[in-house]
């Protein structure tokens, strides 16, 4: 799924969507589309917490 990310205030700003009219939104709205799992994105995924599925 596509990663937009954003800085705003000093932080970074992360949404994935699928949704092709959101994905444009946020093209319009400034945001950078990152594809490919860079390095960036497998560090951002090591940060984020273990969830598991709930049954």
């Amino acid at each position: 799924m596509p990663r937009f990310t954003k800085e705003s205030d000093g932080r970074t700003i992360a949404v994935e969507t699928s949704i092709p009219r959101e994905a444009a939104e946020l093209r319009a709205g400034g945001f950078t589309e990152q594809k490919a799992k860079t390095a960036a994105v497998k560090e951002s995924d090591a940060a984020k917490p273990a969830t598991t599925p709930s049954k």
